[in-house]
């Protein structure tokens, strides 16, 4: 009666080991991971106008599904105080580093809304941005802007 005691406890830890390193397993996958900051912003000395865009980027990685993509990205037109706009549909393609997102002003202007078309390499961020209508939220058929962000060093907001 001992012995399948023993070999039934044995087999229990096993079992119980083998969920607890598939569970952590599974939550390192889905631990957002930090893709980098993209930053052309300029600064006029005589004005104290900025102008270009700041991105910062992290992206999920849920087993079985594309990688979401996840940040902000910060539009500078005039005074230094940026549009912020929260990353709330992104997906991201690792083999290609093809990136595409909609972003939408977090508090300043809240119906700012931004979609995001291109590619995200070692260097730099770089695609076209279009701008959804004020009023109706819906993008144009537009050929949208150039965007091209280089990398800078620096986290420049927390991470969530």
């Amino acid at each position: 009666m001992r012995r399948v005691t023993t070999s039934g406890l044995l087999l229990f830890s096993l079992v119980v080991s083998a969920n607890v390193a598939a569970a952590a397993t599974e939550a390192s996958q889905r631990k957002p991971v930090y893709l980098g900051t993209f930053s052309q912003v300029g600064y006029s000395r005589g004005s104290g106008d900025c102008g270009g865009f700041d991105a910062q980027l992290w992206v999920m990685k849920e087993p079985g599904s594309q990688p979401k993509v996840y940040g902000f990205i910060d539009s500078f037109e005039g005074p230094c105080d940026p549009a912020e706009m929260q990353i709330m549909d992104g997906s991201f393609d690792e083999r290609t580093g093809v990136l595409k997102f909609v972003a939408a002003g977090v508090v300043r202007p809240a119906n700012l809304k931004v979609r995001f078309e291109g590619r995200l390499s070692a260097r730099s961020l770089s695609g076209r941005l279009f701008y959804a209508n004020y009023k109706t939220g819906q993008f144009g058929d537009d050929a949208g802007s150039s965007l091209k962000l280089p990398r800078v060093n620096g986290l420049r907001r927390p991470h969530w």
